[in-house]
């Protein structure tokens, strides 16, 4: 799994790189997207690499990530077993499991 993280804002970006960024999920500022390991999502990254951060994420990481940050369909009360979303996320997508296709991130601190 790669997981992409937008760093750069809206201001003065092509407009191709706009629609790219749209297209990957990745609208906002410090908003995080996964995605499958293959070439064509390495080439669209490849394409916007001046305006994401990108990398394999491991099993550990994922699993506070979704934690932490999963937002669920229903609504933020209901609690996520990130160890079963994990070994579901082979099988199905993460709209299909109840959870949201992105992930909200804060700024860095520090």
């Amino acid at each position: 799994m790669i997981l992409a993280i937008r760093i750069s804002g809206m201001v003065k970006i092509p407009k191709i790189i706009e629609e790219t960024l749209f297209r990957l999920r990745l609208r906002r500022k410090y908003s995080a997207v996964l995605f499958e390991d293959s070439n064509t999502n390495r080439k669209l990254l490849e394409k916007v690499r001046n305006y994401v951060a990108y990398g394999n994420i491991n099993k550990d990481m994922l699993e506070k990530l979704i934690e932490i940050r999963g937002n669920s369909l229903e609504g933020k009360e209901k609690k996520l077993d990130a160890k079963k979303i994990i070994l579901e996320m082979e099988k199905k997508k993460l709209d299909k499991l109840g959870l949201k296709s992105f992930f909200r991130l804060h700024p860095p601190r520090g």
